[in-house]
């Protein structure tokens, strides 16, 4: 029986490829009790001949290609494959250290969790410094997603940090969304609707390798402007999540605080971009968030100053516009 489903998108990662697919083959297991799925999104360097590489050498490793189309999709290519009791997500460019899978995957089989996080490590490959993820739940303790949502100080963060059960996401219709960027806050939001057996166990398990400041952050300004537009379609998403009739009423104001927040962060990013936008992709940001129906902001967010900010200011187009570049002739 197949344990464990380890799903790593490759796009143009030939550099880190071999790497972290031996992190993932060093970990004690029999290759009979996992399986690693490299889903190829469409890479044009030398990735999918080093995977065939691999698979040669290897039986549990399998691969599945599709055109380029984004992480998130490369990984429901994989959850559409995988045939583990527990699913979890590497990164082509990161790792996870050796002999570390046990005590989690043992935690999940003995404990039947929806859910199990572990610690990630995060390392800037310029300078060598490290930190860990902040922990923000009691190691051991059971959770109920929801409990987790209404607790500010746990983030919908990086899908990496956890093993799920496959039956759990299957029966939920928990997917990634198609968007480019933002696609584990949409996973992990869903996740924590509905899982109601969470627990963290205190290993470290994966290393997030930093290659500069920018990591997941485009540094052309469309991709930047889309950046934008994919975190206040999260927010939407987040908002609408509030409306669930199922949640509690201290959930849905969490929902509600998280996604106000949210959209003020999103609007408050483009005023460190006036001196290189071009007021007409501000204005489309602005049409984007009204479709969503997250504009004009709405609500209380975790801050009363920056509430106040945003009614006062944010919802006033054309102070919101004052400093960006008027649109070229």
């Amino acid at each position: 029986m197949i344990k464990l489903s380890i799903i790593i998108p490759i796009y143009n990662s030939e550099k880190y490829l071999e790497r972290c697919v031996d992190s993932c083959l060093n970990q004690g297991l029999s290759e009979s009790e996992y399986e690693i799925l490299l889903c190829n999104d469409g890479s044009t360097d030398n990735g999918p001949e080093i995977a065939k590489e691999l698979a040669n050498k290897h039986n549990c490793i399998k691969i599945f290609s599709q055109e380029n189309q984004g992480a998130g999709m490369a990984r429901n290519l994989g959850l559409q494959h995988a045939k583990g009791q527990y699913v979890m997500f590497v990164d082509s460019d990161d790792y996870i250290k050796p002999n570390s899978l046990s005590q989690p995957l043992c935690s999940c089989l003995e404990m039947k969790l929806d859910v199990c996080r572990y610690g990630l490590i995060n390392i800037l490959i310029n300078t060598g410094e490290s930190w860990p993820l902040a922990k923000t739940i009691e190691s051991g303790v059971l959770y109920n997603g929801k409990d987790l949502i209404s607790n500010p100080n746990v983030p919908f963060d990086t899908a990496c940090s956890a093993l799920y059960r496959m039956d759990f996401l299957l029966n939920n219709q928990i997917e990634f969304s198609k968007l480019s960027s933002s696609e584990d806050v949409y996973f992990t939001l869903n996740v924590y609707l509905y899982a109601e057996r969470i627990m963290y166990v205190d290993t470290e398990v994966y290393v997030y390798e930093i290659k500069d400041k920018t990591r997941g952050h485009p540094k052309d300004i469309n991709g930047r402007v889309n950046f934008i537009k994919n975190d206040i379609s999260i927010a939407a998403a987040i908002q609408n999540a509030s409306k669930n009739k199922t949640i509690a009423d201290n959930t849905k104001k969490m929902l509600k605080l998280r996604s106000t927040s949210s959209i003020i962060g999103s609007l408050l990013s483009l005023r460190k971009l006036r001196h290189e936008l071009y007021r007409d992709s501000v204005i489309d940001i602005i049409e984007h968030s009204k479709k969503l129906g997250v504009y004009p902001i709405k609500g209380r967010s975790f801050s009363w100053k920056s509430t106040l900010f945003a009614h006062i200011l944010l919802n006033q187009t054309w102070l919101l516009l004052a400093g960006f570049k008027k649109n070229k002739t």
